[in-house]
């Protein structure tokens, strides 16, 4: 569906009305923007061309407007709107306020082109790219295609991330021919420039506009080569052995609880180069650790996946990690396992969505495909490998024609909230290793449930997105103050799931709903992270709520941690995440049940397996990446 011109006066007013001043390039950004939303499913393209006629009408009046297009209306006009949506008893109107909140603030501040700082950056003390790094010295083994096509090889691997790396390098170990097949492009290390506006819009799926059904929970999924080993924040955790047990004895899965498979993990630790071995940690981190300590908080150092860093350039670029490394210290798929699966023979198919696997007489044989969006790409293969993540592999099976009752169902999210603190000292939440703190006090609140306390990495563009807007004075004086913020956030081991659904156009669906049990751990994580906060002698704090009071030194502690209590947590109200999808084509050893068998191949078609995030039996309660990998060491043995 093409963006309608006649809506580019109210997009454009979109993007400049949330702040005091416009200070990018509009015109330039606009068109960006415009890609995203023809990147859409037809469904979300429709909600922004409802929303745009909305605006551009005199109909908004009756939504707190006035009876003037929103693109005519004066500033101090369109911010009054705006305020009526954030916090109004419409439910749809509160998901368009953060639709574009979100939309307009990341480009606001998030947006630059090469050479250019953003005019924002040096308000709030960010300094744009580091620049340094070095291209590649052994490229992986891309096929180039330039018209339709058939392939053959022994195996074809769906996705390039943590689940689909291993496997292929595994396989091609073996002396398979092996295909991995990935709908993101192929980026190398120099490529990797930085600009998180640009990084985002070419490495994360739907270009980083991937968002649940109701709009409530924003979603980062990696869509590139390498997955989302290539922008993830590097933290390399075990499975908690609570939850191997859990998986092991409510889904009938005996292979977690038999010691040999901790020899999953240490194969994916030694070839990862994962250690604490980060020098120091950087300062948000520090003071999520120091006071977690302070409190007598049972607290741990999370290991990752990086080589030490050489010097100071490469320190600081560690954070940049989560836009795709240029110093090739993060050990990623594209530094490892894919590169041992081409120096074996395996070859890559970037820029390429598979359509479907072809199926014959119960048995997978290949996969019907589109690359570049032009060219049919057909590969044939005795084995079909999905590692697709778990948004994208359940809408796989059901193209293809599989019908397993559970299959889409159990979508498991690790729901994130954060909180800001405000320090005297400085901070730059952009430098350093991204998260090398984790809190575990609360994990296990009730049972195997409750939450992790960690920081993320923080960048001029996600931070606007995830900072409260009450309004335009508010917000610029927040962000100006991001040098000096630290952010922590609870990670909570939901419960309760949601669920992937084929749309019309047979793209995926996000629809998941944050259960009140689930919600009373996120704001129990939440108050928990203002009180380290406090601890940590921070002078201001505030939750991403749109109506969340601000807490200074001074305060009643206890009257804030009340007020948080007492705020309304239904959806579009608050700034939801998640970084991890799990649980959709989950295995186990109940064929109603589990649509895998424990040994990852799918129980209604032969020689096609599924090694990814979607194949937990539920959530992993820790960051996934290492269990991902390790399941998929497991799965590869299992595949001849």
């Amino acid at each position: 569906m093409a963006f309608n011109a006649k809506y580019l006066p109210t997009l454009k007013a979109i993007l400049r009305a949330f702040f005091i001043k416009n200070r990018v390039d509009i015109d330039t950004a606009v068109l960006d923007v415009i890609e995203i939303i023809e990147n859409l499913p037809e469904a979300e393209q429709s909600d922004f061309s409802q929303l745009f006629w909305l605006l551009n009408s005199r109909i908004n009046f009756f939504t707190g407007g006035s009876f003037k297009p929103f693109s005519e209306q004066s500033l101090a006009e369109q911010q009054s709107l705006l305020q009526k949506w954030a916090n109004s008893s419409i439910g749809d109107l509160r998901k368009a306020f953060l639709s574009i909140k979100k939309l307009a603030c990341f480009v606001q501040y998030g947006y630059a082109t090469e050479g250019q700082a953003n005019a924002n950056w040096e308000r709030m003390g960010y300094p744009g790219p580091l620049g340094g790094g070095a291209k590649d010295p052994n490229p992986l083994n891309i096929i180039k295609v330039d018209k339709d096509c058939e392939l053959n090889c022994d195996a074809v691997i769906v996705g390039s991330g943590a689940g689909g790396s291993v496997v292929a390098a595994e396989l091609a170990k073996k002396g398979l021919s092996v295909i991995v097949v990935d709908k993101g492009p192929y980026l190398q290390s120099h490529e990797f420039n930085q600009l998180e506006a640009d990084m985002v819009s070419r490495l994360f799926d739907r270009k980083g506009a991937l968002v649940s059904h109701d709009g409530a929970i924003t979603v980062f999924a990696g869509s590139c080569v390498g997955g989302g080993t290539t922008i993830n924040w590097s933290g390399s955790l075990r499975t908690p052995d609570y939850v191997l047990n859990e998986w092991a004895e409510q889904h009938l899965n005996p292979q977690f609880k038999d010691p040999a498979y901790k020899k999953c993990f240490e194969h994916i630790e030694k070839r990862c180069s994962i250690s604490t071995d980060f020098g120091k940690h950087s300062p948000q981190n520090e003071k999520l650790l120091e006071a977690a300590k302070s409190k007598n908080l049972y607290v741990n150092e999370i290991p990752f996946n990086a080589l030490p860093a050489k010097d100071d350039l490469e320190w600081k670029g560690y954070n940049f990690g989560s836009m795709g490394d240029r110093y090739r210290n993060k050990q990623s798929a594209q530094n490892t396992f894919l590169l041992d699966a081409c120096n074996d023979g395996a070859r890559i198919l970037p820029n390429t969505l598979v359509d479907k696997v072809e199926i014959s007489e119960g048995k997978a044989n290949g996969i019907v495909a589109v690359y570049n969006k032009k060219y049919q790409v057909k590969i044939k293969s005795r084995i079909v490998v999905a590692s697709c993540g778990a948004v994208q592999t359940p809408a796989l099976l059901l193209r293809s024609g599989l019908r397993h009752d559970h299959i889409g169902k159990h979508l498991y999210l690790h729901p994130v909230v954060p909180t800001q603190g405000v320090y005297d000292d400085t901070i730059n939440p952009w430098y350093g290793p991204m998260m090398t703190t984790s809190v575990d006090e609360f994990a296990q609140l009730d049972g195997n449930h409750g939450f992790k306390i960690e920081c993320p990495p923080a960048h001029a563009g996600l931070m606007a997105m995830a900072s409260p807007w009450k309004n335009a004075q508010q917000f610029e004086t927040d962000m100006a103050k991001a040098a000096n913020t630290a952010i922590f956030f609870p990670l909570v081991r939901d419960k309760f799931s949601g669920q992937v659904w084929l749309s019309k156009d047979k793209r995926p669906e996000v629809r998941y709903h944050l259960h009140k049990y689930d919600r009373a751990h996120l704001i129990r994580g939440l108050q928990e992270c203002v009180k380290l906060h406090f601890e940590a002698g921070a002078k201001e704090i505030q939750v991403a709520h749109t109506n969340t009071p601000s807490f200074r030194k001074g305060d009643d502690l206890n009257g804030f941690l009340k007020q948080i209590e007492n705020l309304k947590w239904d959806k579009n109200r608050f700034i939801l995440f998640t970084a991890h999808q799990m649980g959709t084509c989950r295995m186990g050893g109940d064929d109603k049940k589990h649509p895998l068998k424990p040994n990852g191949e799918t129980r209604e078609v032969k020689n096609l397996f599924v090694a990814d995030g979607s194949s937990f039996p539920n959530c992993s309660g820790a960051n996934p990446m290492l269990s991902i990998q390790a399941l998929a060491y497991y799965i590869s043995q299992h595949i001849h």
